[in-house]
């Protein structure tokens, strides 16, 4: 089997829902750098929060530790989030006029804002097609044999892309995440639920 043929039976049995819920481009960047290894849900709840409480970036660049620690508390990585979001905002505010950026290689060099963050917003704003590679697809694509664990980020993207054509990066790699998160798990995995259990290194 091919990648082409994973890719249409998540495509004709997922239902992918977006994550991110946002009204604007700042909103989106809090919530980009909060949902480091944190759920969507959690992104979406504490972003909302720093939102109401500093509502641009010149108030967040001017945030108090303290006062941006007890906001986001509830999320893993707290006090790292809480630098990361005050440096981001002061990084915009001095390097892009206080404007966030709508390119790749502006958006990269953003505190806060690695590959896969950068990518998603352009995604998200620009309707941008790009292959994310995170730990999800990186299970699920290891688990049915197209790479295995140790193949670093730019080798799996030139692996999709030979593959796939671009017009569909985006939504193959929500797909695989999705399914990554909810099925193929990394612990306990949904097998009776999975499509794919035929040809799974996993469980054979």
């Amino acid at each position: 089997m091919d990648l082409t043929y994973f890719y249409d039976e998540l495509n004709s049995s997922l239902i992918y829902k977006e994550d991110f819920l946002f009204k604007s481009k700042f909103e989106l960047l809090v919530k980009l750098i909060l949902s480091s290894r944190a759920s969507g849900f959690s992104a979406n709840k504490i972003g909302d929060r720093v939102v109401d409480n500093f509502p641009n970036l010149s108030s967040l660049s001017k945030a108090h530790e303290s006062d941006l620690q007890n906001l986001i508390h509830d999320i893993g990585f707290f006090k790292q989030k809480t630098q990361r979001l005050i440096s981001a905002s002061k990084f915009i505010c001095k390097n892009y006029n206080s404007n966030i950026p709508e390119d790749y290689s502006s958006l990269i060099k953003i505190p806060g804002m690695g590959d896969k963050s950068s990518k998603k917003f352009l995604t998200l704003i620009k309707k941008n097609n790009f292959i994310m590679v995170d730990t999800h697809m990186t299970r699920v694509l290891n688990r049915i044999g197209f790479i295995n664990q140790n193949q670093n980020n730019k080798l799996i993207e030139y692996i999709i892309s030979n593959n796939i054509p671009k017009k569909n990066h985006t939504n193959f790699s929500n797909l695989f995440n999705f399914f990554g998160k909810s099925i193929c798990k990394a612990k306990k995995p949904k097998c009776h639920l999975c499509s794919f259990k035929n040809f799974c290194n996993f469980i054979n």
